[in-house]
């Protein structure tokens, strides 16, 4: 696949906590809290540092709060598995995250959690992504690339997987007319994977070669209408996979340019290709109530 890092990201910070504990062991914790883009608390929670259990949490405005904690000891317990925390703490530990984007746009706030706690806890954080909660690895790769990647797993069981990854250059000339468009629409990527797990079986590799094929394309491309077929292609192929029709087809059938599923597909961002000016194609978006609209340049990485 090939893939590309944002421009926007998340922050972890770990500290010793000023007060230390007393002799016993029951006294270690991690005091965790999370702040969203405006810096406002969204969890705060504490986990016992030898079982790497939850023992205190509140989760502020988040429906969600029994499967975060579950994500978050997941973690925690699959890094100590990782050979994590080899030494005993004989203090107090506080963990702050900040993202640098709203929490519902769906731009990795899971992913780069994932590499900067592996960084942390000096384990491989797409080996800690499979011990966890699984997935494809591409987006944790992401949060450690400095520019686009071409990514591959390896092996498909989660015990046995491996990936490996190469960054490599994309300026290609027709970027300036691909655009991000945030559909309003968070859907669960761990319930995406879940879902597609279920179905892969023996259409799998014949997938993933057709899909490998058009990321070579992909990659070498230099013209906005060869991109476009490509695109275009690449969505005919997932759709007819999954069963599910294309967004552009359902929602922007009167698009004159093609619009690219990201994320767990129809949800989150979609990237979109335009010939016509910046503002027409934000107007047509834009008439669609969908207000959130960056250039490529705007929001990719590039090394």
């Amino acid at each position: 696949a090939l893939a590309l890092p944002t421009t926007v990201g998340q922050w972890l910070e770990v500290c010793p906590r000023q007060e230390r504990c007393g002799s016993g062991s029951s006294g270690r914790r991690i005091f965790w809290e999370s702040f969203d883009r405006e810096r406002r608390p969204w969890f705060q929670g504490e986990f016992d540092l030898l079982s790497l259990k939850m023992v205190k949490g509140s989760f502020i405005g988040n429906e969600c709060a029994e499967q975060q904690a579950l994500f978050l000891e997941k973690l925690l317990q699959a890094a100590l598995e990782l050979g994590a925390f080899a030494t005993p703490f004989d203090y107090d530990v506080n963990i702050k995250t900040y993202l640098e984007f709203p929490l519902q746009w769906g731009l990795g706030a899971s992913s780069t959690l994932i590499y900067n706690l592996a960084t942390w806890a000096a384990v491989d954080p797409v080996q800690l992504l499979f011990k966890s909660v699984g997935g494809s690895g591409y987006d944790v790769a992401c949060a450690g690339a400095d520019g686009p990647i071409l990514y591959q797993k390896c092996h498909g069981a989660a015990a046995t997987a491996t990936a490996k990854w190469e960054q490599i250059s994309w300026p290609r000339p027709f970027v300036q007319h691909l655009y991000f468009v945030y559909s309003g629409m968070k859907k669960s990527s761990a319930e995406a994977v879940s879902w597609y797990q279920k179905r892969s079986g023996d259409r799998e590799q014949s997938l993933i070669k057709k899909i490998t094929g058009l990321t070579r394309d992909i990659v070498n491309c230099v013209t906005l209408d060869a991109f476009d077929s490509l695109i275009r292609e690449h969505e005919e192929i997932v759709s007819s996979f999954l069963q599910q029709q294309r967004v552009k087809i359902r929602l922007f059938n009167d698009y004159w340019g093609e619009v690219k599923s990201l994320g767990a597909w129809g949800g989150d961002f979609f990237m979109v290709t335009s010939a016509r000016s910046f503002a027409e194609t934000k107007e047509y978006f834009m008439s669609k109530g969908l207000d959130i609209f960056i250039p490529f340049n705007e929001l990719v990485r590039q090394n």
